[in-house]
């Protein structure tokens, strides 16, 4: 918990890696739902998995922090709300992630949530990587072989592993159709060059104003 906490907060503050693989560690979840699924399945009970999940986060996400505090300022604190709650979600996440090693109902259940996770992440780093390549490509990569390490690892041999292998790809198409479709043509970005710019709204006016 130290030393991730540690590292995520000097990779987080190094100016050359923003907006990086190398930060995304600092933003995002692919590398923390590792850790709690390492930390959860090799633990002999759930409630100890709840237990030692709950801990780490309880220690890694304040020292994130607390690291980057003198540096960035008491600011930084304004982003722990998201993931003191995420610390809280991490009792009974814990629990469940335990049960993946045991390939019953609730391990399944477990397993096709962190492939859901995993797969929204794919979809949004795909996006990004279109627009900013080769950025955040080595984070689309990991979520990518994270989905088929876990798939091989938690579900059984057989048809059952042809079946999580299946819906684990619809899950990331579904990711990325809703990246592309659901979300793009609402949205308009750019990637501006350093400076400063001026944006003029248009505003629509009744009719006979």
């Amino acid at each position: 918990a130290v030393v991730a906490g540690v590292v995520t907060a000097a990779l987080n503050l190094i100016p050359a890696l923003a907006d990086t693989s190398a930060t995304d560690i600092a933003v995002s979840y692919e590398w923390w739902l590792l850790f709690g699924v390492i930390i959860a399945t090799n633990c002999e009970k759930p409630t100890e998995a709840a237990l030692k999940v709950f801990v780490f986060f309880l220690v890694s996400q304040p020292l994130v922090y607390l690291v980057e505090m003198p540096f960035l300022g008491a600011s930084v604190w304004g982003y722990y709300r998201y993931w003191f709650f995420a610390t809280i979600a991490c009792l009974p996440a814990g629990a469940l992630a335990n049960t993946m090693k045991r390939h019953g109902v609730p391990g399944t259940i477990a397993l096709v949530l962190a492939v859901f996770m995993l797969a929204s992440l794919v979809g949004f780093y795909g996006m990004k990587v279109s627009y900013q390549f080769p950025r955040h490509l080595v984070t689309l990569v990991f979520s990518v072989a994270l989905i088929v390490v876990l798939v091989a690892e938690f579900s059984p041999a057989g048809k059952a592993r042809v079946v999580m292998g299946v819906v684990s790809a619809i899950l990331v198409v579904a990711s990325v159709a809703y990246q592309i479709w659901g979300i793009a043509p609402s949205s308009t970005s750019a990637i501006l060059p350093e400076g400063e710019w001026t944006v003029l709204r248009a505003v629509m006016l009744p009719t006979g104003t």
